[in-house]
């Protein structure tokens, strides 16, 4: 039906929108950087208050340059708080589209959309394997993959370019993980099932408010064939 149309590899591909100018810089300088700015973030949402305090950051300067350093952040080794951090300051934000409040800044509540979408290519790096162990990455990953499910399933305002944007999102992760080869007892072997459940029940959803393009489509049929060998993928 679809077999005249390009696919989306080459886009998958070349999008750069998952790295940070943090990369640019000596490792430490990032990793000291992210630390940094992070922390304070992070410690107001999980203050043990009856309602998280008003954001710092008032700007969409502030609010872009520090989402660069959260981009790297994520990127760092999972011992100690930053990454957790990074995960629940950009699932708190990106509920901007589904019941705003005062820990969102304000310019993500004024323009949710452009920014969830900047969102969603920096979270691609929770789900890239890792030498460490995977009980930590694990839980960030379905932290994500719930706000995802959240945001698909209770929000009205999101933007064609947005489904778009979260569908390709659910794409690659996916097949970051689930492509061959596969390690055994390896965390796409956890995952799997959430990953590709997430994956069918987001479509599902887009196609009752903002039906995918015929390429969106023809890419997913060739991505999930390369998962077969995942039981999980079979099953869903």
């Amino acid at each position: 039906m679809y077999s005249e149309w390009r696919t989306l590899h080459l886009v998958i591909k070349n999008d750069q929108g998952h790295t940070s100018v943090l990369h640019s810089y000596p490792e430490n300088v990032g990793r000291e950087v992210a630390n940094a700015v992070v922390r304070p973030l992070g410690q107001a949402l999980n203050a043990p208050s009856i309602a998280a305090s008003e954001s710092i950051l008032k700007t969409d300067k502030e609010v872009k340059w520090t989402m660069e350093v959260i981009c790297y952040g994520l990127t760092l080794p999972l011992e100690g708080d930053t990454v957790k951090y990074c995960v629940d300051v950009y699932t708190d934000w990106m509920m901007a589209l589904v019941a705003p409040k005062d820990s969102i800044p304000q310019p993500v509540i004024r323009e949710p959309n452009m920014y969830i979408q900047i969102i969603l290519k920096h979270l691609q790096n929770v789900f890239v394997p890792r030498q460490e162990p995977i009980a930590n990455q694990i839980r960030h990953c379905h932290q994500v993959l719930r706000a995802v499910q959240k945001l698909a399933k209770d929000s009205t305002n999101i933007a064609r370019e947005t489904w778009e944007v979260l569908l390709l999102f659910l794409l690659q992760i996916n097949d970051t993980l689930l492509a061959a080869p596969t390690v055994t007892g390896g965390i796409a072997e956890n995952l799997a099932d959430k990953l590709i459940g997430v994956l069918f029940e987001v479509w599902f959803l887009a196609c009752t408010r903002c039906f995918p393009t015929p390429p969106y489509w023809k890419t997913a049929k060739e991505m999930v064939a390369n998962w077969r060998h995942h039981p999980a993928v079979v099953e869903q």
